[in-house]
């Protein structure tokens, strides 16, 4: 296997960028004055964190080198094992400024890992847990090309046949779950759900329907005049809520995927709400091995601190689960919501920080409907941030019972409001 070669040629190489790996032998350590770095990770809470997300700064760890780093990071156990990571450019500048890994820790463990750099060919290459497609057929023909950025075309009507955008528009997904996004004026949030841990959403769309089950899952979400799964609205000076809908032009940018996690924006300009045509960035990151995705909302044109609205779709549930866990509140459903006939928990977990409140629209009317929502404040660069959870029974059984669920959403948010304990050490070889 080609990571494991270059794996292999990483301990050869011994001396990276001023470290030096434990794994070189004892003459190469008495050659070498190098230091080595070594990263030390504790989970402080009582509970495994599975596929937990780690993200290291360019920044952070050129203070930790107390020098400026040339390659590409990798990361090694104590024993011996690389770690699928990645590097990121978030700020779109042409070079990479985040490392981020996943790591699965069990209650309380403390972790070492060791870091070097790598030049650009001998960067492992890892199979990939994350993605992000928007398939384009210019010619309307079934020809999807996966595009990495797209401005929308303003002309574009939802559902039109022959369709330009595969699966109406941008899907994300990971190993558990994908969710897509309706690349017209509606801007609705829609749910597909796993049975498989494949990566699915590049073949969705052009083989098979996917509103019926297939091997791999299907679209389990009904949205209809709702907010979906997490879609956006603003509530205006009546206190009535008014849905992203028409803009005056729209975009779509990847901006990572990978082994541990994908990011993707949504960037919509002239969104009318009170008479201010307010701009509205929606930045989506979904991580490997988990239920949620997150959204970071920034705002411009805002007067003044604003209601931002994200909401859960109630069509066939009667009641929600409104909980305070940790630092975060949530809210959510657990009932038979799958188009499959079957259970279909999903939620929403806000940081108290952001957090003003939630509520219920009516079933019928105008505007949103058949919504449980939560109110995050918004204000003029200040980002909100939320998480939405899907977990459908046949991606696990545990999702089943209410109790499976609940567990689950506690664990997130505890998760969330405990971050793991970072800290470094330096040794002279």
């Amino acid at each position: 296997m080609k990571n494991v070669n270059l794996r292999f040629s990483f301990y050869k190489s011994c001396a990276l960028m001023g470290l030096v790996i434990a794994a070189c032998s004892p003459q190469q350590k008495q050659e070498s004055s190098e230091e080595v770095l070594t990263i030390q990770l504790e989970n402080t809470l009582s509970i495994a964190r599975p596929d937990e997300p780690l993200v290291f700064t360019k920044e952070q760890m050129e203070q930790w080198a107390g020098k400026s780093t040339e390659g590409y990071p990798v990361f090694i156990t104590t024993q011996g094992d690389t770690l699928p990571s990645q590097t990121d450019d978030v700020n779109s500048d042409g070079q990479w400024d985040e490392a981020a890994l996943v790591y699965s820790f069990r209650p309380q463990e403390k972790v070492s890992l060791q870091l070097g750099f790598v030049k650009a060919d001998q960067f492992p290459e890892f199979p990939a847990r994350t993605n992000v497609r928007l398939g384009v057929s210019r010619n309307r023909d079934g020809n999807y090309a996966d595009a990495q950025q797209e401005v929308r075309d303003p002309e574009h009507q939802p559902q039109s046949q022959p369709p330009l955008y595969q699966m109406e528009g941008p899907a994300w997904e990971n190993d558990k779950v994908a969710f897509r996004s309706y690349f017209d004026k509606r801007n609705g949030k829609d749910i597909f759900g796993k049975q498989r841990p494949e990566l699915v959403m590049d073949k969705v769309g052009i083989e098979g329907n996917y509103h019926e089950l297939n091997d791999w899952g299907m679209d389990v979400l009904k949205v209809g005049g709702s907010l979906g799964s997490g879609a956006l609205a603003m509530m205006d000076q009546e206190g009535q809520l008014v849905r992203l809908g028409e803009t005056d032009a729209a975009s779509f940018k990847v901006i990572a995927e990978g082994p541990a996690r994908a990011i993707m924006t949504l960037n919509y300009e002239g969104w009318d709400v009170d008479g201010q045509k307010l701009n509205l960035t929606e930045t989506i990151t979904i991580w490997a091995g988990q239920y949620w995705t997150q959204s970071d909302v920034a705002i411009e044109g805002v007067e003044g601190e604003k209601t931002l609205v994200t909401g859960i779709v109630n069509k066939y549930s009667d009641e929600a689960i409104s909980q305070t866990v940790a630092d975060y509140s949530v809210l959510a459903t657990h009932a038979q919501q799958s188009e499959n006939k079957d259970i279909l928990g999903m939620g929403l977990l806000v940081a108290k920080q952001f957090y003003t409140g939630e509520g219920e629209t009516l079933k019928e009317g105008d505007g949103v409907t058949e919504t449980y929502f939560t109110q995050l404040k918004i204000a003029e660069g200040k980002p909100a941030t939320f998480y939405f959870v899907s977990a459908w029974e046949r991606s696990n059984p545990v999702f089943a019972e209410k109790e499976g669920f609940v567990k689950l959403l506690q664990e997130y948010a505890t998760r969330l409001s405990r971050p793991v304990k970072v800290t470094q050490a330096k040794a002279t070889l």
